[in-house]
């Protein structure tokens, strides 16, 4: 054999239900009830155990959809219009991969250092003795300081 190409198979698409949802938001699974028959998602909490990946793009409710894309104002000669640029309500879900995600403020972050979900689908530091091994969503890879901020991770969920 020559060569190997890497076929990704476990990423799958799915639907926001319960909030819009920025691209590299970490997800989790959703009770909601969807509209288009797809799984929904919703935004991690706090040390999260059931974390499904990362948002692929920014994603609205298909509710919050239906009102942002009807114009509210008027329109040259009064014709009704629909705003093309609001997203989709559903994502592809990255459940690994190298990713810019934004940090919670707070905890210094090293690189290297294991992380978890925190409030909103933010990431922050995992810390042994206090939380379950299974929060652990992968590692930071580009060191982040108290104030939060955007950094290289590694997750792998």
């Amino acid at each position: 054999m020559s060569g190997l190409v890497k076929v990704r198979v476990h990423d799958a698409v799915y639907e926001a239900v319960d909030a819009n949802l920025a691209a590299g938001t970490l997800v989790i699974p959703s009770a909601t009830a969807t509209e288009s028959g797809l799984p929904g998602i919703a935004a991690a909490g706090a040390t999260a155990l059931n974390c499904i990946g990362v948002a692929a793009k920014d994603c609205v409710t298909a509710a919050n959809r239906a009102a942002l894309e009807s114009g509210t104002t008027a329109a040259p000669m009064s014709a009704p219009f629909v705003d093309a640029s609001i997203p989709t309500a559903t994502t592809t879900v990255y459940d690994e991969g190298w990713f810019k995600l934004q940090y919670a403020t707070g905890t210094a972050v090293a690189r290297g250092d294991r992380v978890k979900c925190a409030a909103g689908g933010l990431v922050t530091k995992w810390v042994s003795g206090t939380d379950s091994a299974a929060a652990i969503i992968g590692r930071c890879a580009e060191a982040v300081g108290t104030g939060g901020g955007t950094a290289l991770t590694r997750i792998d969920v």
